[in-house]
């Protein structure tokens, strides 16, 4: 079953996003420290990461890096609306999404929806 990972320091948010996940039967792994990350990337079934651009615990340059079925994970990054910068260094790293954490909040439900659909090799 395709399931996801969700890098991210924010409490409320992770409730919000793994509760979405579970109601729509697509498990997301919450990863909160560096360490855990490449642990839980040699699960076959994970086929998305899903990055909040406010976290501090892995720079996204090392997390692109740390990828090593790049081509086979869809990387999806939220911030703030007002973080232009960190959003297009996102962008430049080819992150197949960068979004307000707004947009990411209403798109996630088809945004699971797809990637349970799409099959991890």
């Amino acid at each position: 079953m395709p399931s996801g990972l969700f890098i991210s320091n924010d409490l409320f948010f992770i409730s919000k996003v793994t509760g979405t996940g579970t109601s729509l039967g697509y498990p997301i792994r919450v990863i909160s420290k560096a360490s855990a990350f490449t642990e839980a990337l040699a699960n076959p079934d994970v086929n998305a990461v899903f990055v909040d651009l406010e976290q501090k615990m892995l720079p996204l340059d090392h997390l692109v890096a740390a990828i090593p079925n790049r081509e086979q994970v869809t990387v999806i990054a939220f911030g703030a609306h007002v973080q232009v910068d960190v959003l297009k260094a996102a962008r430049a790293l080819g992150f197949e999404a960068v979004m307000p954490r707004s947009q990411f909040t209403s798109d996630l439900p088809a945004i699971i929806t797809h990637l349970k659909g799409a099959s991890p090799a």
